[in-house]
């Protein structure tokens, strides 16, 4: 059965920490972020991301993204950080611009993908960064729909695309965005948008312009 739980009636906090407990002890948790409603469970908890995949319907080869709390939880995700990488992410997060990385060794095929890559951000300041720092550890931060539906900005959505299969789901009201977080991938110098999204090309181009020149 579904548990609802509002940060207007039940507070901030009190959210927060149920969230981080469920979903370190192996829930599936719908929260808000800066974008939209996503679907979170540990990093790596097999029976989760498989569960979770199978909630949404989603192919199997079609990796989920992760948010994290702070760049030190790269180590337990990705091989190698280049320079741009470093630039990119230091000028640029928390922000809803996700970062596709070399993945690291022994990750679930759940998180990466065919080409070895897994995507990663840091949120801007939302619930969404608040839970990923609570928890320590990379959290899943799958769109709360299923697979080839729009995304979910309001509470009522996310219950009308799963009235069942989620453990708990955080109500922080509607979520302002249109837009999903921009996805990027860094590559011999260059950087590469592999999806329009709330961080404009022109403002990725002016954070790290002098470093590219």
């Amino acid at each position: 059965m579904l548990e609802v739980r509002s940060v207007d009636k039940y507070g901030y906090e009190s959210c927060l920490g149920l969230a981080a407990k469920y979903i370190l002890n192996g829930k599936i948790v719908c929260f808000p972020t800066e974008t939209f409603y996503a679907l979170g469970v540990r990093y790596d908890d097999e029976n989760c991301l498989k569960r979770l995949s199978d909630l949404k319907g989603r192919p199997e080869s079609k990796a989920f993204s992760l948010i994290i709390g702070s760049k030190s939880e790269l180590s337990l995700l990705v091989s190698d950080i280049d320079p741009l990488d470093e630039v990119v992410t230091d000028r640029l997060w928390p922000a809803a611009l996700t970062v596709v990385f070399k993945a690291g060794e022994n990750l679930s095929s759940f998180i990466m993908d065919e080409n070895n890559t897994v995507a990663v951000r840091i949120p801007a300041h939302s619930f969404a960064l608040d839970l990923a720092m609570k928890i320590g550890t990379p959290v899943t931060a799958t769109s709360a729909n299923r697979s080839g539906m729009q995304p979910s900005r309001s509470p009522d959505q996310v219950v009308k695309y799963f009235p069942c299969g989620i453990d708990l789901l955080i109500d922080g009201g509607v979520c302002d965005s249109e837009k999903p977080s921009t996805i990027i991938s860094l590559e011999n110098g260059n950087i590469k948008i592999l999806r329009e999204g709330v961080v404009g090309s022109a403002e990725l181009y002016n954070a790290v312009n002098d470093y590219i020149k």
